[in-house]
């Protein structure tokens, strides 16, 4: 963590305000579908790492963290990217039919590496969140079909599966015990 020092910081914040200088719509979605496969490349090795691949293992710093120092960081990574492919998908489904598959199955492979990775706050966050965007998508166009819905519904299936046990990691723990220890 010493590592990253204010220039880091300063870097973070002045990637963050060039992207407010982004006026092109269509350039704005090049750099979310672009932000999407990047994220699914490092849910890909993330995955591949939890399968005890020797070479993954000694590469990176710690189990379920891919590039990243800590695996909650990856975990909130993946939040904000399985986020933006719920967005793309509840709003950009009249763009393009390849462009809407894409959008969709990166949901699915994130929000899926998501749990694995197992950051309790970033799977309610990406919950909730995929409910008021498909709430603004509401107030936008006064108007929902059932395609809106499907990523709040594969979201809650997983998050099933992962109560129910059937989604392991190498944690040890489900959203079972993510909530019992929530409760507690």
């Amino acid at each position: 963590y010493r590592n990253m020092g204010l220039f880091t910081y300063i870097v973070f914040s002045c990637i963050m305000l060039f992207s407010l200088f982004i006026k092109d719509e269509k350039s704005k979605f090049i750099l979310m579908y672009l932000f999407l496969a990047v994220a699914d490349i490092v849910a890909i090795f993330m995955l591949l790492q939890e399968k005890n691949i020797p070479l993954l293992n000694n590469s990176f710093g710690m189990l379920r963290s891919c590039v990243f120092i800590h695996f909650n960081h990856l975990g909130y990574y993946l939040n904000l990217a399985s986020i933006c492919a719920s967005g793309l998908f509840i709003y950009a489904h009249k763009k393009s039919r390849c462009l809407q598959t894409f959008s969709f199955l990166s949901l699915l492979l994130l929000f899926y590496t998501l749990l694995i990775n197992n950051t309790m706050g970033g799977i309610l966050s990406c919950f909730i969140t995929s409910v008021v965007i498909l709430w603004f998508y509401y107030i936008r166009n006064q108007k929902l079909g059932v395609q809106q819905f499907l990523p709040i519904i594969v979201i809650a299936i997983l998050i099933a599966l992962s109560f129910s046990g059937h989604l392991p990691s190498s944690s040890g723990e489900d959203m079972s015990d993510n909530l019992m220890g929530l409760y507690t």
